[in-house]
């Protein structure tokens, strides 16, 4: 009875064992295939929109382009006729104050008894001084304390475009730790408008002038004043040229001021060419990279500069302008880094960023010097795929 049960208990295990390989058979279990790395895709090609940010812009300029001189009202500045004649030639002289002509002697000695004066002040030592009208003059004023010569645009940052190759090297094993290379081309435009905080204030005076004569008496005792001489004489000699002429101002007889103003343009145009290398760690679907590199920046300028010059009742009077294009080459460098998701094989979404440092770009537009300062921050997004 006991080797009964024994055998009965074994041929229920061969039947259960055989039920089981039969329906193993019947329906296999499903097994996942090992998976192939992929094939190894070493370029890839990147495109996406970048922002650029420069330190800034500063502009610096000289004292005024435009001037109030050319504003002077007419009949003011003015040089009035001179009636005390050349100083270098014989000559009838015509002073507020006297005379001195010609006269017989003048011709073959120099001298003349033909001459006169009006008051013993014009005595000075061994001289003789005479006064006369000679005319104006104008004296302008430049006071630019309403306005700093120069301003800061301050920072600012314009969006552009970019394109990147890579070149991947690393083993065909699956480590996670990658390094390559990179060279990229970005282009941005920025324009810059609006008014210069600098203000200058143009002020004139003007002055009558009267000219001086000094004639030498050598000695000579003039006759008391006022004496006037004859032509046909005879009477003291003095000489028929001032031995000396000097200009003396008079009294003020007319004043103004005005005010400029600049208006300053720049429009920056700039491609960046980029050379460098990378290192990248991949994680699953995510990929995060650090590179560095030399930068080519190819920076060009259209700058105008506009000065304005207005009354006290601002109204414009003139107006002055020039403007100056150039491009320039600055090296330079970066540092970058960047975060990517590889939703498929060949395909990556980055988000990028990068420090530019570049030296700063310098140029001139009218009496203007601009000076930009290229060192800065980008990032963007782009995509990439695997060639």
């Amino acid at each position: 009875m006991q080797r009964t049960k024994i055998w009965t208990v074994l041929l229920l295990i061969v039947a259960v064992s055989l039920l089981l390989a039969d329906s193993s058979s019947a329906f296999p279990t499903r097994r996942r295939p090992n998976r192939q790395p992929p094939p190894f895709r070493p370029w890839r090609v990147s495109g996406g929109i970048i922002y650029r940010n420069i330190n800034g812009v500063t502009f610096s300029r000289d004292p005024a382009m435009v001037s109030a001189e050319d504003l002077v009202p007419s009949g003011i500045f003015q040089n009035g006729t001179l009636s005390a004649g050349s100083e270098s030639q014989y000559a009838n002289r015509q002073y507020d104050d006297g005379f001195v002509r010609t006269s017989p002697p003048t011709g073959s000695t120099g001298w003349t008894w033909y001459w006169g004066y009006n008051n013993s002040a014009q005595v000075s030592g061994d001289s003789l001084l005479f006064h006369g009208a000679y005319g104006s003059e104008t004296v302008f004023n430049s006071d630019s304390a309403a306005g700093a010569a120069e301003w800061n645009a301050g920072s600012m940052g314009a969006q552009g475009f970019m394109i990147r190759l890579e070149r991947d090297f690393r083993s065909r094993t699956r480590r996670p730790l990658w390094y390559g290379l990179e060279t990229s081309i970005s282009f941005i435009t920025k324009s810059i408008n609006g008014n210069s905080v600098f203000e200058n204030v143009q002020g004139w005076d003007t002055y009558n002038v009267f000219v001086e004569d000094r004639y030498d008496l050598n000695g000579v005792k003039p006759p008391r004043a006022p004496y006037s001489g004859s032509f046909g004489g005879p009477g003291p000699l003095i000489a028929n040229k001032p031995s000396g002429r000097s200009l003396v101002r008079g009294d003020l007889i007319a004043s103004g001021a005005y005010d400029l103003q600049t208006i300053e343009k720049l429009k920056l145009d700039l491609i960046t060419l980029s050379l460098g290398a990378n290192c990248s760690y991949k994680i699953d679907f995510c990929r995060f990279m650090v590179g560095g590199g030399l930068t080519l920046n190819v920076v060009s300028t259209d700058a105008s500069h506009e000065e304005r010059l207005f009354d006290n009742s601002w109204s414009l009077l003139k107006t002055s302008s020039s403007e100056a294009a150039a491009t320039e080459v600055q090296v330079g460098g970066y540092i970058a880094g960047c975060a990517g998701i590889e939703p498929w094989e060949r395909l990556r979404i980055d988000l990028f960023g990068r420090l530019e440092v570049v030296d700063t770009l310098t140029g001139n537009v009218g009496p203007t010097q601009f000076d930009v300062d290229l060192t800065g921050y980008s990032a963007g997004c782009a995509l990439t795929w695997a060639l």
